[in-house]
């Protein structure tokens, strides 16, 4: 995995807030096919493996400055994990 970001430099806010957000909505476009597409145990296993990888610095979050910004990003994802979990006994998709 690529530990390195590559923005344009002349990149302004509006457009960095946009691909925040694309990449926020790919995320949540990629847990919500692993729910489909996976039995509930693998992906209750991804989305706890995330957040550990994400808290423990498996994924190099050492970018930020501060660890109010770190927190704000696990939370994100933590919110954005928690909106996509699958209703118990909800089978998965059919392949």
């Amino acid at each position: 995995m690529d530990r390195s970001i590559e923005l344009p430099s002349d990149a302004s806010t509006q457009q960095l807030n946009m691909i925040i957000g694309a990449l926020y909505l790919s995320l949540g476009y990629a847990i919500s096919h692993i729910d489909r597409a996976e039995p509930a145990e693998s992906s209750d296993a991804f989305k706890n493996d995330l957040i550990a990888a994400l808290k423990s610095g498996a994924i190099d979050m050492a970018i930020f400055d501060d660890a109010k910004t770190f927190d704000l990003v696990v939370a994100m994802v933590e919110g954005l994990l928690a909106r996509q979990r699958r209703p118990q006994g909800e089978a998965q998709a059919s392949h």
